[in-house]
């Protein structure tokens, strides 16, 4: 079963994981993005998603405050 845009939901669940996965590396680092769009999301030559444009970023102190 396809999606109305072509992309199967199975291949979609895939790359929202990365993507999940990919914030959840981010925020380990104390970082948050704060302009996550598909537009700052690429495929790779493997077909996995790297998160780019960190313009907008902000550090923030980790639960200890570091």
């Amino acid at each position: 079963m396809e999606a109305a845009d072509g992309l199967e939901p199975r291949y979609a669940r895939q790359l929202f994981g990365q993507i999940v996965t990919a914030v959840e590396y981010i925020h380990g680092k104390n970082i948050a993005h704060r302009d996550l769009k598909l537009e700052n999301c690429f495929l790779d030559e493997n077909v996995e998603i790297k998160v780019a444009d960190f313009g907008m970023q902000k550090i923030y102190a980790g639960p200890d405050g570091e």
